[in-house]
C-alpha cells in the first residue's frame, strides 16, 4: 500500500509508548525513549533489558519520501497549501511589520525551521505535480 493511501491517526505519547513495554522477542519488559520529534515524525529508541536477548531497534512513526523527507510532514504541509490557507504568509509580514521593516524585505530570513521545512515541501509538491503531467502526457 502506499503511504498516501494508508489512513493516519493521532496518537498520545502515553499510547504510543505502552506499544514498547515490552521486547517483540521473548516479552521481557523493554527501555524505550522518544529520541526525536521532528514534525509529525516520532523517532523512537527500543531495547530489550534482558541481556541474554540482544533485540534493539530504532522505529520510525512514518516512512520516508527519499531518504529524509517524513510523508506526514509532507502531507500536512500540502493540506495546508491545498487548503488555500495563507497563514504563514501572513505570519511572515506580521512579524516584518512588528520589526519596523517594510513588508518585501527578506521575509524567508524570518522563517522557523518548521516555516522553511513547508517552503522546501512546496516546492517538492509543485515539482512533483510537474512531474506528474508530464508524465502523463
Amino acid at each position: 500500500m502506499k503511504s498516501h493511501e494508508e489512513r493516519k491517526f493521532i496518537v498520545s505519547e502515553s499510547r504510543l509508548m505502552s506499544l514498547f513495554a515490552s521486547c517483540p522477542i521473548c516479552a521481557s519488559p523493554a527501555d524505550a525513549e522518544i529520541v526525536e520529534v521532528l514534525g509529525t515524525l516520532v523517532k523512537v529508541s527500543h531495547r530489550c533489558t534482558d541481556e541474554s536477548c540482544a533485540f534493539s531497534q530504532m522505529w520510525f512513526s512514518q516512512p520516508f519520501v527519499g531518504r529524509k523527507m517524513a510523508v506526514g510532514n509532507l502531507l500536512l504541509s500540502a493540506s495546508i497549501l491545498l487548503s488555500g490557507n495563507c497563514f504563514m504568509i501572513s505570519s511572515i509580514h506580521a512579524i516584518e511589520l512588528k520589526k519596523g521593516r517594510p513588508t518585501g524585505r527578506k521575509p524567508l530570513s524570518l522563517l522557523s525551521d518548521l516555516d522553511k521545512s513547508f517552503v522546501k515541501h512546496v516546492k517538492f509538491l509543485r515539482l512533483f505535480a510537474h512531474w506528474h503531467t508530464y508524465e502523463e502526457l
